[in-house]
C-alpha cells in the first residue's frame, strides 16, 4: 500500500477518513470498492499514524519478498 499510495495522502486518510471521504475523489472510489463500507475513525494520534504507515510499509515488503 505504501508503494501505491503518496505518504501525505496516506496520513490524511488515516487521521481523518470521513473529511477525506467528503472532498477526495481517491477516496470516494475506494468506498465504492469496498461495498460502502467505509474506514472508521480511528482517532489516532500523529505518531501512531506514523508507527502504522511504517507497519504497513514493512508487511508489504514482506508480501513482495515471498
Amino acid at each position: 500500500m505504501t508503494a501505491t499510495r503518496d505518504l501525505d495522502w496516506l496520513r490524511r486518510w488515516l487521521k481523518n477518513p470521513t473529511a477525506m471521504l467528503a472532498t477526495d475523489s481517491l477516496a470516494k472510489a475506494l468506498l465504492k470498492q469496498n461495498n460502502n463500507v467505509p474506514m472508521p475513525m480511528l482517532r489516532l494520534a500523529d505518531d501512531e499514524v506514523e508507527a502504522l504507515i511504517h507497519y504497513i510499509a514493512r508487511e508489504s515488503g514482506k508480501a513482495c519478498v515471498r
